[in-house]
């Protein structure tokens, strides 16, 4: 990917960052934008499903990190943007489900670099319950 990555390595490929070259280079058809179940506190975990074939996906999922200190929530750490290939275009249940179309010749590298270039790739989380920076800018509009 070309971009600068911050102190903390935001981004991983889960089985390992040996799959990045692999999972870049795939041409996404769709992208599926999940909210999975309700949390008890009424938010919700969302996650970008890109389809890349009529029965697989690759997953962007934030996740705590619990070892890497929060710059920005007392007691909170960094996140990972987990990348991982699943065999469905995306898990169902799920709240809500909003499919986006997409341009010719998108790739999952492309969209990773859009969203480390806007720092989306950039999450505090604090006791499970994850607070986005975008949460919080978008609240300040």
């Amino acid at each position: 990917m070309n971009y600068t990555p911050p102190a903390v390595q935001s981004i991983h490929f889960v089985p390992t960052d040996e799959e990045e070259v692999e999972i870049g280079s795939r041409q996404v058809q769709a992208i599926y934008v999940l909210a999975h179940d309700t949390l008890p506190d009424g938010a919700n975990h969302w996650c970008f499903y890109l389809k890349f074939s009529k029965t697989a996906s690759i997953c962007i999922d934030m996740t705590p990190t619990y070892s890497a200190p929060s710059t920005v929530l007392q007691d909170g750490s960094k996140g990972h943007m987990l990348i991982s290939v699943l065999p469905c275009i995306h898990p169902s249940p799920a709240t809500k489900t909003i499919r986006l179309g997409v341009c010719a010749n998108l790739t999952v590298d492309r969209i990773l670099h859009l969203l480390a270039q806007s720092g989306r790739d950039q999450y505090d989380s604090k006791s499970d319950v994850g607070v986005g920076r975008e949460r919080l800018a978008r609240f300040r509009c």
